[in-house]
């Protein structure tokens, strides 16, 4: 029996995400810019929508399916990833559920298109990224510094560029406007 990839590592479901995000969000449009087959993107869409990542609706002046990101999904999977890393982070609901938080993220997750990556290296940039900054801060118990080096040491460096990247597009971000 063939196991399916994961939506989170895989480059095609990847790329349709990130286009999505970016307004590219008709079937026809989708399978142009992906240079994709228009019933291979279908069977892709069903597979998104069935795993809770999208979210369909008919609308626009021809009555087309109109998909979008189920940013609810996108949080969950972050979350679950950091928690893989580290089994005992706790993160309170309240982030869970900022709404500037998710602002911020989709407008990472849009820069990120041009990555070519898939979302577990968006994940973990995005990790790298925030726990970077966190260690720049001074702090009074050298345990938790050490814990968190090791959390980023179970990372690697192997994502520096796109951590790189990462950082330089959160910080054209104006988290004013969000």
């Amino acid at each position: 029996m063939r196991v399916k990839e994961k939506i989170i590592e895989s480059e095609r479901y990847s790329a349709i995400l990130f286009n999505i995000a970016t307004g590219v969000n008709y079937n026809e449009i989708l399978s142009k810019e992906l240079k994709t087959e228009p019933n291979a993107l279908i069977q892709h869409l069903k597979r998104l929508k069935k795993e809770h990542f999208i979210i369909g609706k008919k609308g626009g002046k021809f009555n087309k399916n109109i998909y979008s990101i189920n940013w609810d999904k996108v949080k969950e999977e972050l979350f679950e990833y950091i928690k893989s890393i580290d089994s005992d982070i706790k993160l309170k609901e309240s982030f869970y559920e900022n709404k500037k938080f998710e602002n911020f993220l989709k407008e990472l997750f849009i820069k990120f298109k041009e990555e070519n990556a898939t979302i577990k290296i968006f994940f973990e940039s995005f990790v790298g990224h925030v726990l970077q900054d966190f260690l720049s801060f001074p702090m009074k118990d050298d345990k938790k510094i050490d814990e968190l080096r090791a959390i980023i040491t179970k990372i690697g460096d192997t994502r520096t560029f796109h951590i790189n990247n990462l950082i330089n597009y959160a910080k054209e971000i104006d988290l004013n406007k969000l």
